[in-house]
């Protein structure tokens, strides 16, 4: 019974996934750091719907019994190298593109667990992270240029799919 739950909220995740990849189409070309908190803002609103089924599909993922790569072929991939793609300030290196769009994938799903434990009223705490991290990502952004902040974006980048993956 316990593994039919957490397949249906597993489905039920992905589903949304796929749901959010019609939604970022509708963005509007903009900074990176701007897209991003828009398409946080957007998944978090389809999530709340479906918090029960998030959280399930979380805790089983976080279970040692549960094998590894459980968000490898996440479509929520998808939706952030769009963020990146249409961004006005895409990276236009191959690598600093993907090192980019993994990290922000990495960092959505750090978030989502925030969220999960955000108790706070209408989720004002996640409210805050998402500002907070709109301004870290543009402040942050023109730095990607130097060879060697590129190169500490990528490790991190490792770091996160060891994990994710």
């Amino acid at each position: 019974m316990t593994s039919i739950v957490i397949s249906t909220a597993q489905e039920r995740y992905h589903a949304l996934a796929q749901e959010s990849l019609v939604t970022i189409a509708s963005l509007a070309p903009n900074q990176v750091a701007q897209r991003y908190y828009e398409a946080l803002t957007q998944k978090f609103d389809q999530l709340a719907a479906n918090r029960a089924d998030i959280a399930q599909f979380f805790s089983a993922a976080m279970q040692d019994e549960t094998p590894r790569g459980v968000f490898k072929d996440d479509a929520m991939r998808e939706v952030f190298d769009d963020v990146v793609r249409r961004a006005t300030d895409a990276p236009t290196k191959p690598d600093d593109f993907n090192g980019l769009s993994h990290l922000l994938y990495a960092l959505y799903l750090l978030c989502v667990l925030f969220w999960l434990y955000d108790r706070t009223p209408s989720h004002k705490a996640t409210a805050q992270l998402l500002d907070f991290m709109r301004e870290m990502i543009r402040m942050l952004r023109p730095m990607m240029m130097m060879p060697l902040f590129t190169k500490a974006m990528l490790k991190m980048t490792t770091i996160m799919e060891m994990v994710f993956e």
